[in-house]
């Protein structure tokens, strides 16, 4: 048990170290799942105001909150690209589904977008 809580305080450490300086944005949805796919471009974003240029890191879900490694379905999901999920990689010919994503930037992206 004791060898248990602290590799958890070791987990608790690093994820907090490695946040520190930043915060995540909200989460994003600029795209729905019709036509070829579902498509949140980090470029969008940034072109919006929505995203820092360079993030350190992403989270991506479902709208109904489901972790995308979860779906069966086949989806990028990283800090480069954002979000993206096509049609025609789906198995058995299914429809991506909708997807969202946050993006973890510097405390001073918020600064200077609130400003």
């Amino acid at each position: 048990m004791k060898k248990l809580l602290m590799i958890l305080t070791l987990i608790t450490i690093t994820s907090s170290a490695y946040c520190a300086g930043f915060q995540w944005t909200d989460w994003l949805d600029r795209d729905d799942p019709g036509g070829i796919g579902d498509f949140e471009n980090l470029s969008a974003f940034i072109i919006t105001g929505e995203s820092c240029e360079f993030p350190k890191a992403i989270k991506c879900k479902t709208l109904a909150g489901a972790d995308y490694h979860s779906t069966g379905q086949i989806y990028t999901c990283n800090a480069v690209d954002g979000g993206i999920c096509r049609n025609l990689e789906q198995p058995t010919g299914e429809t991506c589904l909708d997807y969202k994503v946050k993006f973890l930037c510097p405390k001073s992206f918020f600064d200077e977008a609130f400003n």
